[in-house]
């Protein structure tokens, strides 16, 4: 996510509103709903992993500092395995995410931002682009429950709150159970209204807590400060932090919800308007060397203290992963970089994280997320210079002789990565 698009999104965050969740579809199924929590949820998502289709209509609702914004609108249609259309109405703009099962292509109708095209995920559980993963444009946490029970974990965050059973209530007219939990990104603390019969989601509300603490953080670093000069004459960082929220509340609300129905493949069609520009995701910017010419030496201190180097890596393949807490990618493909260091860290692989965040900012990060990986703090900004780290995530491959191998900005698939890392030996 780039630094400039984060500051746009955020002045865009104030004429966005919507988001809730309800879903009548009466589908009756033989299986009685599960006793726990935890495992009411996995039934759930073992419903929508099942379906060779879904179509569904949304109604969304934002509420800041306890004021209620103007209704929003979402259609989601979704075609195994990996085709898929999003597309969200607010009094804004509309955004749009669409994919035909090779490519997947995001736009947007404000007319200052470009389209966005990259490979197609695997599926729309494993879409990683900032409008599927931020609740204010076109995300929602239903997608996950495409991917199945094996996707439990990407939905519900149990260590930070185990999952707990509400009352027991009608949606649209549907028996649904409650189930409160913290879970996964910028949706916070969540209650999920799903059929007692059907399995199915009826309604999601959230409470954001993330989103308004990474909000608040990111308003307060010296880049949003300069890109808020930038934007023009008469912008001022403070009067802009006042229209931004201390407390939110989505309401996201199924009208509409048809497992099973064919939809026409035309519907799918990955193009972005005649006329719009359109910018390719995943290694649009240069690297800062010739790849396979001597990587740019890094100057970072760990956690503790400890000054490193590139140097002191050599004869190793090192993986370099540029982040930040406030970063939703970022903390999208932190679990995968955390696999990497498991499997791989015995095996000739050196992970290397890098933020240019305060320490007191990334340890409990860290910690509250049960991220062990090696991490490193650039707070002179040194090495974010070496390598022109304009956006994040960007992830650098370096190889055995210190080589750079390979160095890609925005997340990407775990495919592409290994890929990459083999390539350099590893």
């Amino acid at each position: 996510m780039s630094r400039r698009s984060a500051v746009r999104l955020l002045a865009s965050v104030s004429l966005l509103a919507g988001c809730t969740a309800v879903v009548p579809s009466g589908q009756a199924i033989g299986q009685a709903a599960p006793a726990t929590p935890s495992a009411y949820i996995k039934w759930s998502m073992s419903k929508y992993a099942a379906m060779p289709s879904f179509e569904g209509e949304v109604s969304m609702r934002v509420s800041s500092n306890g004021k209620s914004g103007p209704a929003s609108t979402r259609t989601i249609q979704v075609a195994k395995p990996n085709r898929f259309k999003i597309v969200s109405k607010n009094a804004a703009s509309t955004q749009t995410s669409v994919c035909d099962g090779k490519t997947l292509v995001e736009f947007m109708s404000l007319g200052a931002f470009p389209a966005q095209r990259t490979a197609a995920p695997a599926s729309i559980a494993d879409a990683k682009s900032m409008l599927l993963l931020n609740p204010m444009l076109g995300g929602s946490l239903l997608y996950s429950f495409f991917g199945g029970p094996t996707y439990y974990a990407k939905v519900v965050n149990e260590s930070r709150m185990a999952p707990v059973f509400g009352a027991t209530t009608k949606v649209a007219g549907v028996e649904c159970r409650i189930v409160k939990f913290s879970s996964q990104g910028f949706y916070g603390t969540t209650e999920a209204a799903i059929g007692t019969k059907d399995g199915l989601v009826h309604s999601f509300v959230y409470h954001y807590e993330p989103l308004v603490e990474q909000t608040t953080k990111m308003m307060k670093t010296p880049a949003f400060q300069a890109q808020i000069k930038q934007l023009g004459k008469g912008m001022d960082a403070k009067a802009l932090a006042q229209q931004f929220p201390t407390s939110m509340k989505g309401e996201e609300t199924f009208i509409t919800a048809v497992p099973g129905r064919q939809i026409d493949p035309v519907v799918f069609t990955a193009k972005a308007p005649a006329g719009q520009q359109v910018q390719e995701q995943g290694g649009g910017r240069k690297p800062p060397v010739t790849l396979g010419s001597p990587a740019p030496e890094i100057k970072v201190k760990s956690l503790e203290g400890a000054s490193t180097t590139l140097a002191a890596f050599r004869g190793r393949v090192v993986l370099i992963d540029f982040w930040a807490t406030w970063c939703p990618p970022c903390r999208k493909g932190l679990p995968e970089t955390q696999e990497l260091h498991n499997t791989y860290g015995k095996k000739g692989l050196a992970v290397l994280t890098i933020s240019d965040e305060p320490k007191a900012t990334v340890t409990p990060f860290l910690k509250s997320n049960k991220l062990t990986f090696p991490a490193y703090l650039d707070q002179s900004g040194a090495t974010n210079r070496a390598y022109h780290i304009e956006a994040i995530p960007t992830v650098a491959v370096i190889d055995k002789s210190g080589r750079l191998s390979s160095f890609f900005v925005g997340l990407q698939d775990k495919s592409t990565i290994m890929a990459a890392l083999k390539k350099a030996g590893l």
